[in-house]
């Protein structure tokens, strides 16, 4: 008995199977490549505008200078906001029970948040005439969420100077 070759309508429908296969695999590689795509799109959108911010100084009236920052401002906040609807970043919000504004105590609170970022700090807060208790939001990755919170809690302390501060930067405000 000799075996007959093949005819070619089988060989069709492999071809088409192994095709849409492969078809299938790219399709499903691409979705779930697209999430890491748009974040870091994002991303580099929302550092892009921080930076245009804060590029070159204005110079306006009697010589004053300063940023115009509003319509990078704008760009910078969709960019952060789709970063947030990616689940990419999360807003963090403390309010201080012992920490005043317009104290050495939270100046030394935001250089120290600046080593998570400077462009994660939101300083659209108002800042009071007179000290109160000190807000701070900031936009952190999901994976840093607990270690923001671990910060706010050991420095929302009422010897933070003390445990924080050098005694170089204690005698300046005294």
């Amino acid at each position: 008995m000799s075996e007959t070759p093949m005819t070619s309508q089988p060989r069709r429908w492999l071809t088409i199977a192994i095709g849409t296969l492969a078809l299938f695999i790219i399709a499903a590689y691409a979705v779930s490549r697209t999430h890491s795509f748009q974040a870091k799109y994002h991303r580099y959108r929302m550092e892009a505008a921080w930076n245009a911010m804060y590029a070159e100084p204005d110079t306006f009236q009697d010589g004053l200078v300063g940023y115009t920052v509003d319509h990078e401002s704008e760009k910078y906040e969709f960019h952060r906001g789709q970063l947030v609807s990616l689940g990419v970043l999360r807003k963090v919000q403390h309010e201080f029970k012992h920490i005043n504004t317009q104290s050495n105590e939270s100046q030394d609170i935001l250089r120290r948040l600046q080593v998570f970022g400077p462009q994660l700090i939101d300083f659209a807060a108002p800042y009071p005439s007179s000290p109160e208790p000190m807000k701070v939001t900031v936009w952190v990755d999901a994976a840093h969420v607990l270690e923001m919170t671990q910060f706010f809690k050991e420095s929302d302390i009422p010897n933070y100077r003390k445990r924080f501060m050098t005694d170089e930067e204690n005698r300046a405000d005294n």
